[in-house]
């Protein structure tokens, strides 16, 4: 009997352990994408345990950089990761980013989904917006993605943008985790 509590103790810690561990996102990442729009070239690289920086080009003519950093709350919920950020581009508005991601293997191995909203808190001003591999310039945005993972470090996703005002993007891409 008075072995119990240790054990329950150590298969708690066992099991977060195993959860921290099974959720298997990666934030480093490059990614090449196509929307409705135009193409887009993006990377993001974690920093320590939780700061992401990251980077987009997008374009017909490749516009300026959008640049982002980020901090990731791991296993918030139901071990999903949230990240909380700012983006900012060269000339632009600041747009202030959200974003939950969860891996999905207990459905299919290699399934991961995520969803991302993005504002600038400024009623009227737009400033371009990037999310999941597509950009435009709105007030605000939501995303919706699900990412499959073909081989441990390549993945293939599937996105629809939301911009207010604008028309929905939908976003094919890959990605390579490193």
């Amino acid at each position: 009997m008075k072995h119990i509590l240790p054990i329950i103790t150590l298969t708690t810690l066992a099991a977060a352990a195993s959860a921290q561990a099974a959720s298997g996102l990666s934030y480093n990442q490059v990614n090449v994408t196509r929307s409705s729009q135009v193409n887009a070239v993006s990377a993001q690289f974690q920093l320590g345990g939780n700061l992401l920086l990251s980077a987009a080009v997008s374009g017909d003519g490749w516009s300026e950089p959008t640049l982002g950093v980020a901090y990731v709350f791991k296993n918030v919920a139901f071990a999903t990761d949230v990240a909380v950020g700012i983006q900012q581009g060269q000339w632009e508005r600041s747009a202030y980013t959200i974003a939950a991601r969860r891996a999905l293997g207990e459905i299919i191995p290699g399934l991961e989904a995520g969803i991302s909203y993005a504002d600038t808190y400024s009623t009227g001003n737009d400033t371009y917006i990037f999310l999941a591999g597509a950009s435009e310039q709105a007030e605000s945005a939501w995303s919706y993605e699900l990412a499959y993972a073909v081989t441990k470090q390549i993945q293939v996703t599937l996105a629809r943008v939301d911009f207010k005002a604008n028309p929905a993007q939908t976003v094919v891409g890959l990605r390579y985790n490193f």
